[in-house]
């Protein structure tokens, strides 16, 4: 998949502001838990999903460059949060 970055934010009525951004430097595909369907991802040169665990267990797509893909994301608030709320809020975005 090709890399990216993303942003959200959210302001409710009372002021609480919550955003966040994540860049994206991916290396796999979206599969469906239900049906383990390749949904999103890898693209072969007839523009149609290639399911990447296939490519990867062949060593296609190898050049040496194991462990680069990354994904990171910042969440921010201006809510007041204790430091157990604030570990709650990082466990949260860390599943997410």
């Amino acid at each position: 998949m090709k890399a990216g970055i993303g942003s959200a934010a959210i302001k409710s009525p009372n002021g609480l502001i919550v955003a966040a951004i994540v860049a994206v430097n991916a290396l796999g595909d979206v599969i469906d838990p239900s049906t383990g369907q390749v949904i999103a991802g890898v693209r072969g040169a007839d523009g149609r999903l290639a399911d990447a665990r296939k490519k990867l267990r062949s060593g296609a797509g190898r050049d040496g460059r194991a462990g680069e893909n990354t994904t990171i994301g910042v969440v921010a608030t201006n809510a007041r949060l204790t430091k157990v709320q604030a570990q709650k809020v990082a466990q949260m975005a860390h599943d997410g």
